[in-house]
């Protein structure tokens, strides 16, 4: 019968190949929405920056990238703060960048 430890290392395995995939699609969608957005630039770069990072953890091994998740978790709950904090501002940035119709404020 497997242990628990087996099965999360197995699961942290695929979550890294899934987060590869998906990082590469992320990166496709913005090169593909830069020339229609507002900051096309820096979509661009944020897209080129995706596949860049998609194509890197191709070479990262499960050890290497557990060893990052921990240094991550082991500073502290500020860190993981800081790093939603920084998830939010730029999916906020990315969907107005995207959108093409103003603000209304409706009374």
């Amino acid at each position: 019968m497997p242990r628990l430890d087996q099965f999360l290392e197995l699961a942290f395995q695929r979550l890294v190949e899934d987060l590869r995939i998906v990082e590469l699609v992320i990166g496709i969608i913005l090169l593909g929405a830069a020339s229609r957005s507002r900051f096309p630039k820096v979509l661009y770069v944020f897209g080129a920056l995706a596949i860049v990072g998609g194509f890197a953890t191709l070479f990262l091994s499960a050890e290497q990238a557990r060893a990052i998740a921990d240094w991550a978790f082991s500073r502290g709950a500020i860190v993981a703060r800081l790093f939603g904090l920084f998830a939010l501002a730029l999916g906020s940035f990315i969907a107005y960048a995207t959108s093409n119709q103003p603000f209304e404020h409706k009374a």
